[in-house]
Formats: C-alpha cells, structure tokens, sequence
C-alpha cells in the first residue's frame, strides 16, 4: 500500500520485497529491501505508516512490524499475530492491528512487544458466513479513535480506547448490494473448482485527513466511497472520464486520500496522482 507524508511517499511492493520511498514529486530517493527474517531485513511488506520518527512496515512473511527512519535506518521491530494487510501505528509507536481472536478485534502491540487484545467480537447467528477474520481490517481517526471493518459481517465497528460503549454500524445500502453481487459471483466461480474461498468485501479502510473513512469496495459501481463516521452518510467518488483515469484505477494495486488528492499505485511502483470530483 502507499501513504504519503509530508516528506514524501512511500510504496510497499510485496511482489519485491521492497519498500520505495519517494519525494512528493515521486523521484525515487532510497528503496529499502534486503529479503529475510532478520532485524533490518522484509518479507512480503504489505502496508506502510508514517510515524513520528519515519515510517512503519508490516511485513506479511515475517508477521511483524519493522519501523525505520525517513533515510532508511532500521530502528526496531515488534511482532503481531494476525496476517492481515493493515495496521495503524500512533504517536507513541503503539500498532494496532486485527486480532485473530475469536472474541476481539484489535491487537495492540507496544515497543517492548508486550500486547493486548481487545474489543468485544459481535457474534454471528449466520452460518453461511465462515468464520474467517483474515480480511478484517483497521484505521485509526486523527482522535485516536479506532474504527475496525467485520469482514465476516460486514459491519464497521467503533472500539473505543477509553472505555466508552462500542458501536457498529452496517455498510450504507449502495455498498452493500454492490459487494454481495461480487462475493455471489465468486463464490460461484470457486464452486465449479471444488473449492470454498474467502472473499475480500473491501480492498481499502482508511482514514482521511478529516476523519471520514475512505472505502473502496470490490465489484462495479464507483470505484471508491466517503463514509462520515458521525452519521454514516455515503459519498461516491468519481474520476474524470478520461480513460488513463479510469485505466489506473481499475488496475490500482493501492489508493489513498490526503490532501484532497487520490493517489493511485500500481504493482509495480507507478504513483500517479488526480483530483477528485464529489
């Protein structure tokens, strides 16, 4: 995935094992990556996160998280147990990411690699949807409120940090029929193979500088959505119609929103950057 920062951009690129950091005019300016399982070595970095001192990495191969500086030194690492592809780091270094408990959401994980669990899990009474937490996901608001999407049913979940009451909140409707037409048409191509698979029902759950949720959905329809958390009100995003627009988006491997730009990332290290239209 790709965050920018006030000093750059950075892309994670697990298909190399590398992670590319860029000036705000994406002129390459140091590539991090050395593959393996030691401290200052990545395997398969899924996102990345900026931090007080630089930038966080989660690796998926090593199931950590590394933190190095803006210049590529490595600092440190501290271990998480889910393999998700997301994660939210904040001004204390403390990194949240999906539990892979049957009763929780978060893991928070500290510098001293010393953890938690939290966040009481909302059952589910449907059968029909397996109980896989892989693909949930998480995204910290300026606040410091946490906010976590129930892949498994689809809810997005506020898990207060101070002991308030904890809300969930169903997807707006528009969202919600768009990714149930997806999943059915998946689930039908796994069934001819002999398979039962485990869809996606988001490829993006961020935080935007404002603190709306960014969403992008799988299936057709607008290739991104706006969500206030305040009231749950849906905003589609759209492009320009021209085609290299569109062409990019389609073929996105990451997306993200700051400063009122959509930046977009391709598989193999492109950033390309458009202004959106509401």
């Amino acid at each position: 995935q790709t965050e920018v920062m006030e000093k750059g951009v950075a892309f994670a690129s697990p298909r190399y094992n590398e992670v590319v950091l860029t000036d705000r005019d994406f002129t390459t300016r140091l590539v991090i990556g050395r593959r393996g399982g030691g401290p200052g070595d990545l395997s398969a970095p899924q996102s990345v996160r900026a931090t007080q001192n630089g930038i966080a990495i989660l690796e998926g191969g090593n199931q950590r998280v590394s933190f190095w500086t803006w210049n590529g030194e490595f600092l440190h690492s501290v271990r998480v147990g889910s393999t998700s592809k997301t994660f939210e780091v904040d001004a204390e270094n403390h990194v949240f990411s999906p539990s892979n408990q049957p009763t929780t959401y978060v893991l928070e994980t500290a510098d001293s690699n010393v953890s938690r669990s939290w966040g009481e899990r909302i059952e589910s009474t449907d059968a029909s949807r397996p109980s896989s937490f892989f693909f949930d996901m998480v995204a910290l608001a300026p606040d410091g409120t946490l906010f976590v999407f129930d892949n498994r049913l689809r809810l997005i979940v506020r898990v207060p940090r101070d002991g308030d009451a904890q809300q969930a909140f169903g997807l707006p409707a528009s969202i919600e029929a768009t990714i149930e037409s997806e999943i059915a048409r998946t689930d039908e191509s796994f069934t001819e193979m002999g398979m039962r698979g485990h869809t996606a029902a988001l490829r993006a759950f961020r935080m935007t500088d404002d603190g709306k949720l960014f969403i992008r959905t799988i299936g057709d329809g607008p290739f991104a959505m706006i969500v206030n958390p305040a009231d749950m009100s849906c905003t589609a995003l759209t492009l320009p119609a021209d085609s290299s627009a569109r062409a990019a988006v389609k073929g996105a491997y990451s997306m993200m929103i700051a400063d009122s730009t959509l930046y977009v990332a391709s598989a193999v290290g492109h950033v390309l950057e458009f202004a959106l239209a509401q």
